[in-house]
């Protein structure tokens, strides 16, 4: 809650995979979404974008420090060093959605409780509960290299990481 962590890249990368639970600001479009931004200005604010040779992040950062806030950090490496030290990114629900409305092969992994699948779930994902991951995980894909998309109960719900998690143990490479 004292940290609010800005994707500073267009949307359109953000969608595809960021660092959750980052908000996309991006540096083009930063003028016009100050609003997401908190009030209190000395929040910890951390910017991060494309690595080292991108220079969204370090705009952003001066734009946010023109506005007042004081507790401004850039994480130069960005997601590509997230990415490179084997964090599992986030995806965007318009991503989700175009990947539903293309039939892209991907899919996607409800990893709550049946009880709450049952209730409602996006549309056309399979329930693979967390706590039954090792009994069910024969509903996951034979090819490894299929994109698996899990979700749960939201950014504070760690059932989706752990299930990501399992899947790249299990040699699921997307």
């Amino acid at each position: 809650d004292d940290v609010l962590l800005v994707d500073s890249r267009p949307a359109r990368k953000y969608d595809k995979g960021h660092i959750v639970p980052a908000i996309n600001i991006s540096n083009t479009q930063f003028d016009k979404m100050t609003n997401l931004l908190p009030e209190d200005k000395s929040t910890q604010l951390i910017f991060y974008c494309g690595g080292l040779k991108c220079p969204l992040s370090h705009k952003s950062a001066v734009k946010a420090e023109a506005l007042g806030y004081t507790n401004i950090k850039v994480y130069a490496a960005g997601y590509p060093d997230w990415i490179k030290q084997g964090n599992i990114p986030g995806v965007s629900a318009a991503y989700v959605k175009t990947q539903i409305d293309k039939k892209s092969g991907a899919v996607i992994v409800d990893a709550r409780p049946e009880r709450k699948y049952k209730k409602s779930h996006v549309p056309s994902a399979i329930n693979i509960p967390w706590r039954q991951f090792d009994a069910m995980m024969d509903k996951l894909p034979a090819d490894k290299g299929t994109e698996l998309i899990y979700y749960c109960g939201g950014y504070k719900c760690p059932l989706s990481s752990k299930s990501a998690a399992k899947a790249v143990e299990l040699g699921y490479t997307k």
